[in-house]
């Protein structure tokens, strides 16, 4: 199977899908509206960039989000976040194996929408531990491009769930200020003369 034979199936299932370069940065222009199911556009594109790699989008539109498990470097290695979380095993869900080792686990989109996060960082989860959701992307997996759909865990062999608690994004806790006190001085005439009679 070609990379357009791979773009052209994914449309088939209703996703959208758009090229992208071997960094994984996007090809066109303006990709969240430029993403296409339309075949002929798809095969124009594939015309013209024929190792493309297959971007698709994340969030309310395709109805799912998913979790990007990092483990590039050690010091943030997603696998020991998400066993802090609750989730030494992993959660039944589609996923598929990325070109760095990690993986991509895809999950229902929340109604009420899920935005991207980073790693710790805001409203992320934890090192390592990325999602891809509104006005976000996917590389999908495709020949040569390194990415590759579990043979157990896929969408053939198992439905989205929705997002567990502990894996939802969260606010960031704020850290309480404590101000020291001021000394409270040129007090009035009358706060001396109430001070001075308690004397």
């Amino acid at each position: 199977m070609t990379a357009l034979a791979s773009a052209l199936a994914y449309a088939d299932r209703t996703w959208p899908v758009f090229p992208c370069r071997p960094d994984k940065r996007p090809l066109v222009k303006d990709w969240p509206h430029a993403a296409s199911r339309d075949p002929a556009q798809i095969e124009a594109w594939w015309q013209e960039w024929s190792r493309a790699l297959i971007g698709c989008p994340t969030g309310l539109s395709n109805t799912f989000v998913v979790l990007d498990i990092d483990i590039k470097d050690p010091s943030r290695y997603g696998f020991d976040t998400l066993a802090e979380l609750g989730f030494a095993i992993l959660p039944d869900v589609p996923m598929t194996h990325t070109a760095s080792r990690g993986l991509h686990l895809y999950f229902q989109c929340p109604a009420e929408g899920l935005r991207n996060t980073a790693g710790s960082r805001g409203r992320g989860i934890g090192a390592g531990v990325d999602w891809r959701g509104i006005g976000g992307y996917v590389i999908l997996p495709s020949p040569t491009s390194g990415y590759r759909w579990d043979p157990c865990c896929n969408f053939d062999t198992r439905s989205l769930a929705a997002v567990p608690p502990a894996l939802l994004p969260r606010e960031p806790e704020r850290p309480t200020v404590v101000r020291p006190a001021r000394p409270a001085i040129g007090l009035s005439p009358y706060a001396e003369a109430a001070l001075d009679s308690d004397r």
